[in-house]
């Protein structure tokens, strides 16, 4: 009876020195892993995405995120913005996309060049095809001085696939369209 008292002990001894051993493991591995920390929003509107439709308000949000993706672009941040821009892309439109955008943050990184999209000024917007106009101040930089500041209409194309709202095509949209 001893015996068996002495072997479950050390059996218990045992499972807890393995037991503190493998939370240490975890701990160093998530320690050392890298984390992202999502921060969400106060919504304040109601946002509706189906699989045959989406809401205007989530449209404009979507268009938002994109839009200041692209003219936020900078050298220390194109390879980061690549990435999350050709992550919102139609897989129909990615390889001519990706093709811009490479040509675009070329240009960024080699000459030194950024854009801001201040003062947005109105919104256009059409649910039933998905598309949504921005328009407002497009100023660029160069290092830190502007040297140009013109109103801008940029158009965007989205494609809804089974409730993922991506993005199909985006151009400035000209005075005289």
């Amino acid at each position: 009876m001893e015996r068996r008292l002495k072997v479950e002990r050390n059996l218990f001894i045992v499972g807890f020195i393995i037991m503190v051993i493998s939370n240490l493991v975890l701990v160093i591995c998530l320690y050392r892993g890298e984390s992202t920390t999502i921060l969400v929003p106060s919504i304040e509107q109601r946002l509706e995405v189906s699989s045959k439709s989406a809401s205007s308000e989530y449209l404009k949000l979507r268009a938002q995120e994109i839009h200041f993706l692209i003219f936020g672009m900078n050298k220390e941040n194109s390879k980061r913005v690549k990435e999350l821009l050709l992550a919102s892309i139609d897989n129909e439109a990615r390889e001519g996309f990706a093709k811009q955008i490479d040509e675009y943050a070329l240009n960024i990184e080699n000459k030194g060049y950024y854009y801001n999209f201040a003062d947005i000024v109105e919104y256009g917007m059409n649910n039933k095809n998905l598309v949504v106009k921005i328009s407002g101040y497009l100023e660029t930089f160069i290092e830190e001085e502007k040297i140009n500041r013109e109103y801008k209409s940029y158009k965007y194309e989205f494609i809804n696939r089974g409730g993922r709202v991506l993005l199909h095509s985006f151009k400035e949209v000209l005075e005289d369209e």
